[in-house]
């Protein structure tokens, strides 16, 4: 059952506004010997219920009496209140989200050079998930001819392509440069999730026959997909790669390589 103490009300408070609505206009004492709350907090209480607007008092009277307010009336104040509160709850958790995210990403190894690793398909996705939704900046992807996607396996690649298209949806510039032999085999427009990533203003494909590895490229980091020595289609993992001096060298080949590639119909 629904309790007043779920919208902000303490025990105290929650009695003495019930017994002043079963007993009307009320005195302080007699709405103490109503209520069960002691006469040394039944002013505290009255105080509290009356600044949450929840009862008037007719101060012409003497002794001065008490009255509730409507309970519809009542309710509503209350809820108002517990939404503010909220909001500024919310507020305060948004800030403090904002400025640990520029304190904790200019955290990492010492050495500067490697942010993480991860190992499998499941471990590579989600890394690299993590780095599409964080991403405020253009992503640049890299593919060779050897998958016809970001990793192995197909639950696995159909992720990593909604993430893309969540991420162009928010406003992110996406440019695949890709193999002639993997510009061949991409999906036709109606294939989903390809079709709806192709299909985006912001989303660019160019063609580049000296791609030989698969790498995304993102600000300040390049995420690279290690294959697995055993499969030609399965990646072993992904390296996430954050010297700056290697990351401005892969930015700036990647630059210029888009340059020089031929862009596709899509």
């Amino acid at each position: 059952m629904a309790s007043l103490k779920e919208l902000g009300l303490s025990e105290y408070e929650a009695r003495a506004y019930r017994s002043l609505l079963d007993a009307g206009p009320t005195t302080a004492k007699e709405l103490s010997d109503e209520s069960g709350v002691p006469m040394g907090r039944i002013y505290d209480v009255l105080k509290s219920i009356e600044g949450n607007d929840l009862v008037r008092t007719q101060a012409a009277s003497r002794p001065k009496r008490y009255v509730a307010v409507d309970p519809s009336t009542a309710l509503d104040r209350l809820l108002a209140t517990r939404k503010r509160e909220l909001d500024e709850r919310a507020e305060q958790y948004e800030t403090a989200a904002e400025e640990l995210i520029g304190e904790l990403s200019r955290t990492g190894p010492t050495d500067g050079t490697l942010r993480s690793v991860a190992v499998g398909p499941t471990e590579s996705a989600e890394l690299l998930l993590e780095r599409i939704s964080a991403s405020e900046s253009p992503i640049r992807v890299a593919l060779s001819g050897e998958t016809s996607g970001l990793l192995g396996s197909e639950d696995v690649r159909m992720r990593v392509l909604e993430a893309l298209v969540g991420a162009v949806e928010r406003g992110i510039d996406l440019e695949l440069l890709v193999a002639p032999a993997l510009a061949s085999r991409l999906p036709p427009d109606n294939d989903e999730p390809y079709g709806s990533l192709l299909s985006r203003d912001r989303v660019s494909v160019r063609i580049d026959g000296g791609v030989a590895g698969r790498f995304v490229l993102f600000e300040g980091s390049v995420t690279v997909g290690i294959q697995h020595p055993l499969s030609e289609r399965e990646l072993l993992g992904v390296l996430d790669l954050t010297d700056q001096a290697f990351v401005a060298d892969v930015e700036t080949e990647f630059k210029r390589r888009w340059r020089n590639a031929s862009s596709t119909s899509r």
